[in-house]
């Protein structure tokens, strides 16, 4: 609908989830939302990380948020 700044709120509530279950899975207790990109690069997820900052520190293009996801889909545990 190019509503970018609901889509921007949307993606940064799904990869702070994505986040969350992702260090849950490797047995790391998730922290507060700002504190997950740390967590996630200790355990080797840099690109989730990458994108979760991203999208709380800058306004994201509608294609950067749909690259956004597409990291997280590639980095959910297979479990999930």
């Amino acid at each position: 609908m190019g509503d970018r700044d609901a889509a921007q709120d949307q993606v940064r509530a799904a990869l702070t989830s994505g986040a969350r279950a992702v260090l849950l899975e490797q047995e790391v207790f998730p922290l507060a939302r700002a504190e997950l990109p740390a967590q996630l690069r200790l355990i080797g997820f840099e690109e989730v990380a990458a994108a979760l900052e991203a999208s709380m520190r800058a306004e994201r293009s509608l294609e950067e948020l749909e690259g956004d996801l597409g990291c997280l889909s590639r980095s959910m545990p297979s479990s999930l």
